[in-house]
């Protein structure tokens, strides 16, 4: 009953983040995208980032596939914080894309899909981060992925949360949860 009442409660809690969302979908460039620290391990794993990066370059970026990218505006605030956060990752973790200095949205679904974006992005990068020239495969585009190419180009499709839902945590835990449990 207990695990009920929980499951119950994470449900209502994540469809309480609906009075947040703002209208519409946009597309939102890469380098204003970063990983929200209060997701599960720290914001992200590095190793599945590269597992969604073998995909992508073996299969291209499927739209019906990622549907579309939740992301949550970083209050003015917590910037400062966030960016640390995410550059303290990014620069200690060589398997992990480029730091985002321009970060103002915080990823609250498709983590690892947009980060291995990024990585295409930053170019000069294999798989799980062997030397270039040994064999192993780049992380890059297939020539006919059209949708990475407009990820690539100007950014990816979004649906955005105001500011406020940050200050729920719990709210965007729970909500972040349900897309991690939904892709594993």
């Amino acid at each position: 009953m207990s695990v009920f009442l929980t499951t119950m409660r994470g449900e209502e809690l994540a469809e309480s983040t609906d009075k947040y969302r703002i209208p519409g979908l946009v597309r939102v460039p890469l380098d204003q995208i970063g990983f929200w620290p209060g997701n599960r391990m720290g914001g992200c794993c590095p190793h599945h980032v590269h597992e969604v990066a073998a995909d992508i370059v073996t299969n291209g970026t499927s739209l019906d596939r990622y549907d579309r990218v939740e992301l949550v505006k970083i209050p003015a605030a917590e910037l400062d914080l966030v960016r640390k956060d995410n550059k303290t990752m990014c620069d200690s973790v060589k398997s992990m894309p480029l730091f985002n200095a321009d970060m103002v949205y915080v990823l609250l679904t498709k983590t690892h899909f947009t980060l291995a974006h990024m990585l295409i992005r930053d170019g000069g990068r294999t798989l799980h981060d062997y030397k270039m020239g040994t064999g192993m495969r780049d992380i890059k585009l297939l020539l006919d992925d059209r949708e990475g190419q407009m990820i690539q180009e100007q950014g990816v499709l979004a649906s955005i949360f105001d500011e406020d839902l940050f200050r729920e945590p719990e709210a965007m835990w729970s909500y972040a949860s349900q897309d991690n449990m939904m892709r594993h």
